[in-house]
């Protein structure tokens, strides 16, 4: 699947304040991007948490992964459009997203990773082995 030029509301599954948008894939309005960042491709992030992923959020604060460039960012809740549609997902963002290692999760340059573990896709298709250090998920 190709990246929109932009995404728009009808591209989510959701929108508002009622939800939560913890360990999802985020829209991000264009207004909230620079100028040289508002395509479609640098709206989507991972939401990782924050006082403002919760439902009705008493806090502002979320946390995200760029799914353009892996990079960690800070955003307030009301930069965030929806809840992307999943099927919408370019195929870059999908690899990107399949490559984020959770917050707290052991690294394996100090630690000897023993287990390897794979990523499912819906269509069959996974995503290459990443080396886990322990058993535990999250």
């Amino acid at each position: 699947m190709t990246v929109k030029n932009a995404f728009t509301q009808e591209d989510c599954i959701e929108t508002g304040y009622a939800m939560s948008i913890a360990g999802k894939v985020v829209v991000l309005k264009p207004s909230s991007l620079p100028p040289e960042r508002q395509d479609g491709a640098h709206q989507l992030y991972f939401c990782e948490g924050g006082n403002g992923s919760n439902p009705n959020p008493i806090g502002r604060s979320i946390f995200t992964v760029s799914l353009a460039d892996g990079e960690r960012a800070r955003w307030n809740r009301g930069d965030v459009l929806g809840i992307l549609k999943p099927e919408l997902l370019p195929d870059s963002a999908r690899l990107h997203l399949s490559q984020i290692r959770p917050r707290g999760a052991l690294d394996p340059r100090e630690h000897e990773p023993r287990y390897s573990g794979y990523s499912f896709l819906p269509d069959g298709r996974y995503a290459s082995g990443v080396w886990l250090c322990s058993e535990k998920t999250s």
